[in-house]
Parts: C-alpha cells; structure tokens; sequence
C-alpha cells in the first residue's frame, strides 16, 4: 500500500533550490580555493566575474531544465547538463574578457582549475545526493506509488520502465482498465494482470493510496480520456498522458510551449541553444587539432597528387547540407578525371578512374581530410550523417521514408552509419535503407559522448573497412 509520510516529501519543493544555492556555494569555494592555492587575493573585478558566472550558469540551468524533478531524469542526463551549462558559463566569461580586455583579472592559470574543479564538486555533490536518496528509498521512505490505466503494449513498456529504473523513486502499483475485451487485439496485458477497474482506481486516489496515474490509451480515444482527467481532477494525483512515440516515430520529442499552449516535437534538431553551442565548439577544437596534426602530410599528399596525375590537388562537388542547401565538399583528387556533378558515379572495386595513391587516400579515408576546410566555414560538422552527392540524394529522396530528416542536422566526416558497417558505395537499395536509419539514430540519441566514441571506432574502421576503395 501506500508508503505515508516520507523524509523527503515534505521539503522536496524546496529540494531543487536548495540544490542550485549549493552549486552556487560551490562555484564560489571552488574560485575561492584556486585563488588561495596560487596566492591571488580577491578583489572587485575578481568578485565581479564570479557573479557574472554564476548570473550565466543558473540562467542556463534554470532555463535548460538542470533544476527539475530527479523521478524523471537519469544521472548521467543530468550530469550532461551541468557540463552544457558550465561550458556556456566559461565561454561567455573568457567572451566577456576579451572584449572588456580584462584578461588580467584571473588569467587562465586560474580559470582552467576553476572550471574544472566547479564541475567536479557539482558531480560528486550530486553523486552523494543520489545515493542518499537511494538509502532513504531502500528504508521505505519517499516513494511515490504510481498507477497505469490501459491495458496495450504501451501500458507494458511503460510498468517495465518503472520497474527497471529503481532511481526515479516510482513502484509500480498496478494496471487498471475497464475494457478486457481481447478480441480486437488491443489487450497486450492478460486480464488476470489487472489490479482492478477504473473504479478500483478512482478510490484508491480518493483516499490517497496512489500517487501518479499514467494514462497510455491510445489518442483517438480522446474523450475517455477527457472523462478520466475529470475524475481524477477531483482527487490530488498527479495525471500524466503517455503518448506513443514509437507508433508517431517521432525524431527527438520535446514538449514546448507556444504562449500558454503546450506542443509537443515530432520532428526536432537536437542543435538547439546551448547544445548547438556546444556542438559548433567541439567541430571547431576538432578540426583545428587535426589539421595541425596533419598539416604537413596533407601538403606531401597535395604534391603527391600533382606528380602522378595531371589535373587540381583538391576536387570539389556538390552535396545537400543543413536544411537540404547545396554547398561544395572538398577532397583529395583520386581520380584521373574530376566528373560534374551530373555526371556522378559511385566508385567500385578496381574502378579503373582512381588512380593508384588514390587508391591508398580512399582506403584510409585520407582523401575525405580537406572537409576539414568545410567544418571550419560552418558548412559541415566532424561527427553527423554523411553528405551524398545531389543525384543520390534525388534518387532516394522519393523512395526512402524519411530521407530528407537527415538534413535537419549538418552533414559530418564521419557518422554513426559508417562505423555500423555502412560506408562506401550504396548500389542498392537495402544499403542506403541501413545507412539513414543509423543517421536518424543518431540525430535521435546524439551526445557529446556519442560523437567522441564514433570518432575513436573511426580510427580503427577507416584502415580496415574493405568497403572503401
């Protein structure tokens, strides 16, 4: 039954504040403990900037959701926000000293510490606090006793999400529903599962023995749906609508607002705000790394190139990119001939056109190297679906359900598709069927984490794919 009381509950409004006043303490302890460390004593423009941080990273927080209820957030989600928002706190400090020319106030032998050691107590605080909950929960205290109406596969998805993510602080009370007619196929809970009707349920609330009821009817049944609301509406649960995302297929769902109306994503770029911030950073450091690793081989290559074959170093073309715009890649010229864009054919084995150094640059995918040059102009990303040439593009557009959503995110170097087996040439259909539902998956699941582990799988893929050449 019911779990009454609990230690939390009582002050877990005052939760979340309290959470952000400690990151703001430990902000300013972390400053404070750089600054004795190095023999730097405060002063006004010192105490300045941090309050100029601090002002940055709570806007951020508050606004990017850091601050909201733990039930529904995993601790890796949040400890992604609390890196977004701290970065966006860093750039926007070494942005303002460059243009106020204050670079003398901290200096960067005591930012770089500060930051860093910020993010770390913020993660291990939030690390103790979890696990303090955790045992407050395994002693049966602050649990929320949570109810599904409907009896569908939904209904099973989401009682399996309840009971395999223990940390959200939710137990499973019981499936609830009044048709169990299984006849129409719609019933993937046996009858004998159920905890009782909507009657059952309705008292249960009543007498505040449920906590939260999950509606997971299916949306055309919006006016029992409407009807369930109204009943509950007299009780003090807390009433949730799953939506299927699944069956809506939808990239990235997010709740938004437009004035006082709730709206709900079905197609979304996951580059927005902070994160789009954040990405253009990454692109930006990548590429600049690389190309200073790779700037003398890339010139040998180049004077390779013009010894063996007759023609340009470089070989541009037209490919689709943000939002479907035209815009030209570069590469290493691996070819005797450099073919028009409508004249396009995709390479194959012994393709008697590459020349043999081209050969070596597409089997070690050193040829795509110059796109380094498309990342630094904004045009491309390191990390992102692939780039197909413009025919490709129109061959497949009309053919491949939602081809086109692949362009809602800038094209990459490499992606998620390639180090999954799909990269090369696409010459039939099931291949580039493979190859963008790895692009929407990623578009789908993208993260800062995710982009650095495909480019450390491309390392080793790149010099042993047999599907380049």
């Amino acid at each position: 039954m019911v779990l009454e009381g609990g230690w939390v509950r009582p002050i877990s409004k005052l939760l979340l504040p309290m959470v952000s006043v400690v990151d703001i303490a430990l902000i300013a302890g972390s400053l404070s403990l750089v600054l004795s460390y190095l023999h730097i004593e405060w002063d006004l423009p010192r105490i300045l900037l941090l309050l100029f941080v601090i002002m940055v990273f709570e806007g951020t927080s508050w606004l990017g959701g850091l601050y909201q209820s733990w039930r529904s957030t995993s601790f890796f989600a949040e400890i992604r926000k609390i890196l977004l928002c701290w970065i966006t706190s860093g750039m926007a400090l070494v942005v303002l000293v460059y243009f106020l020319n204050t670079r003398d106030w901290l200096g960067y032998t005591a930012v770089v510490p500060w930051l860093i050691l910020s993010v770390v107590g913020m993660t291990l605080f939030r690390v103790v606090l979890r696990l303090l909950l955790r045992l407050i929960r395994r002693m049966g205290r602050n649990y929320q006793l949570a109810a599904i109406v409907g009896a569908n596969e939904l209904a099973g998805r989401v009682a399996q999400n309840i009971r395999q993510n223990r940390w959200m602080g939710l137990r499973f009370s019981g499936y609830y529903e009044d048709r169990t007619d299984s006849s129409d196929g719609r019933m993937a809970i046996d009858a004998g599962e159920l905890a009782g009707n909507i009657e059952d349920l309705v008292r249960l609330a009543e007498d505040h023995k449920i906590d939260i009821v999950y509606i997971t009817l299916p949306m055309r049944a919006e006016l029992r749906i409407k009807e369930l609301i109204d009943r509950f509406s007299d009780t003090t649960v807390s009433v949730y609508y799953v939506p299927d995302t699944l069956a809506l297929d939808m990239l990235r769902a997010t709740w938004r607002c437009v004035g006082d109306i709730p709206v709900l994503s079905f197609v979304e770029t996951p580059f927005l705000g902070p994160a789009a911030v954040l990405k253009r950073v990454e692109d930006l450091v990548l590429a600049s790394l690389i190309l200073a690793m790779l700037a003398v081989p890339m010139l040998l290559v180049a004077a390779m190139i013009k010894s063996v074959s007759k023609g340009p170093v470089f070989y541009r073309q037209k490919r689709y990119g943000l939002d479907g715009k035209e815009f030209r890649i570069w590469k290493f010229r691996t070819m005797h001939v450099c073919e028009s864009d409508q004249e396009f054919r995709q390479a194959r084995p012994d393709d008697e056109r590459v020349f043999p150094l081209g050969k070596f640059l597409r089997k070690t995918s050193f040829d795509e190297v110059p796109q380094l040059f498309n990342v630094l102009s904004g045009e491309m990303s390191v990390v992102g679906p692939r780039p197909h040439p413009v025919p490709l593009n129109e061959q497949h557009r009309g053919i491949i359900r939602r081809y086109m959503l692949r362009h809602i995110v800038k094209p990459g170097m490499t992606g998620l598709a390639q180090i999954r087996g799909y990269r090369g040439e696409t010459d039939t259909l099931d291949k580039m069927e493979g190859r963008i539902k790895y692009d929407l998956e990623y578009i789908r699941s993208w993260s800062l984490l995710l982009d650095l582990k495909i480019l450390y799988t491309t390392l080793f893929v790149a010099f042993a794919d047999p599907k380049a050449y």
